[in-house]
């Protein structure tokens, strides 16, 4: 699975965890009531990495569809190609590197099946109570901090941020602050609600992408 899907996917489960707070739990209801209405969600993301040690950033481009409850796609498109789809509890997975399509069940993929589990949950406005992380509502009403509580995960991860756009029908952005200095933004941009998605939207022909 891509770098850009597993971080995006950590932090649904991330999100989970706030409860027990007032303002967290508007925050949350605002979240759920926002996203429960939502059938369908597509648009693209910007992924850049910063590097403590470099100057330079890594930036990769890519795509993704989500149709209620089971269905996702995610593809990078730059600067390599991969793509993962997953349909009810089947997925498949190809990359520029690899010869043929890799189709396989969610069961088999423990990685993948709670990663993609915990996404469909997030974008239907369910929420299980993980009290891992402490919540900050930002002022700007639309964001929310989250710091690890356990000292193991601080080790990997210091702050993360999600932005949602002012309807709380999707998210705009996420951040993951590192405790080594590194950061990853990931910005979803041209989203689209509700829009009718092919079935070959989730498919990936054993050619590969473009092919039949």
């Amino acid at each position: 699975m891509n770098r850009a899907l597993v971080l995006v996917a950590s932090l649904l489960l991330v999100a989970s965890a706030l409860a027990g707070d007032s303002s967290v739990d508007d925050f949350i209801a605002k979240v759920k009531k926002g996203m429960s209405g939502v059938k369908t969600t597509r648009g693209h993301f910007k992924q850049t990495k910063k590097l403590a040690i470099f100057n330079d950033d890594v930036v990769s481009l890519g795509s993704f569809s989500l149709d209620r409850p089971d269905k996702l796609r995610w593809e990078v498109r730059s600067p390599f190609r991969s793509v993962l789809v997953i349909t009810g509890d089947r997925g498949a997975r190809w990359n520029e590197n690899m010869t043929k399509v890799e189709r396989f069940a969610l069961a088999d993929k423990p990685g993948i099946d709670v990663a993609v589990k915990q996404m469909f949950a997030w974008y239907s406005g369910r929420f299980d109570e993980i009290r891992s992380f402490e919540p900050t509502i930002e002022q700007d009403g639309h964001t929310i901090a989250l710091v690890p509580k356990n000292e193991k995960l601080r080790e990997v991860l210091s702050r993360i941020t999600i932005h949602f756009v002012p309807s709380f029908a999707t998210i705009e952005s996420i951040a993951l602050e590192e405790k080594g200095g590194d950061r990853t933004d990931i910005a979803f941009e041209a989203v689209e609600l509700d829009k009718e998605l092919e079935a070959a939207t989730f498919e990936i022909p054993d050619g590969g992408p473009g092919k039949r």
